[in-house]
């Protein structure tokens, strides 16, 4: 690989992509994106392309604004009010950042939210694996949401709201459905894997899932 090749890559993980640090603001892009600018940023400094702690520190602060504000959920359109599955994925990688970085004060501030968030996903969960039902990004992307989830709460059992072969089963359920989605040939998920999901969901009325 070329020294220009490497700088092109070592460009995809700079959060400055879509996060200015002067006026700690993403760039149009919804809040959710907190999250992932910190994971970025963790790992940045845990493999030292990043040297300067302070900026790291900087992003996650602010990335925790709304958790260390006492927020449960995440509100994805600041000031507007939307809330979604992007709130669980928000708080699970803001956690895993502050663990990266040994920041146990936004570790401690997360935690609230990530145990009565998983309390909503179970109550949620269908017996198929399907997670959250409405809001933004459904179809086959919550049956990996289970998944994700399923393997965050295997590692930090204080965050669980049901004994541990429950979301083994719910993990299994999840990948099943996807694995019979799946094509072998294209090495794809259908194309209509969403509008499959939702016509179980609501055989009688269309249309009712939200906003995509």
């Amino acid at each position: 690989m070329s020294s220009e090749e490497r700088a092109t890559y070592v460009a995809l993980l700079d959060p400055a992509r879509f996060y200015d640090a002067k006026t700690h603001t993403l760039i149009h892009l919804p809040e959710n994106y907190f999250g992932v600018a910190a994971r970025i940023a963790a790992i940045d400094y845990e493999l030292a392309l990043n040297k300067d702690r302070a900026s790291m520190d900087d992003l996650l602060n602010q990335a925790a604004k709304q958790f260390t504000g006492g927020a449960l959920f995440a509100d994805d359109a600041l000031p507007t009010g939307r809330y979604d599955r992007y709130s669980n994925e928000y708080a699970r990688a803001l956690y895993d950042a502050a663990e990266l970085a040994g920041r146990e004060d936004l570790v401690k501030a997360v935690a609230p939210s990530l145990k009565e968030q998983m309390k909503l996903w179970w109550d949620l969960l269908s017996p198929d694996g399907y997670g959250y039902s409405w809001g933004r990004s459904l179809g086959a992307i919550s049956y990996m949401d289970t998944m994700e989830i399923a393997a965050f709460l295997g590692i930090h059992p204080e965050f669980r709201p049901a004994p541990l072969p429950q979301f083994a089963s719910a993990y299994f359920a999840a990948w099943s459905w996807l694995r019979s989605d799946f094509n072998d040939q294209t090495h794809l998920l259908s194309k209509d894997s969403k509008a499959t999901r939702m016509a179980v969901l609501y055989p009688d009325h269309s249309g009712r899932e939200g906003s995509a």
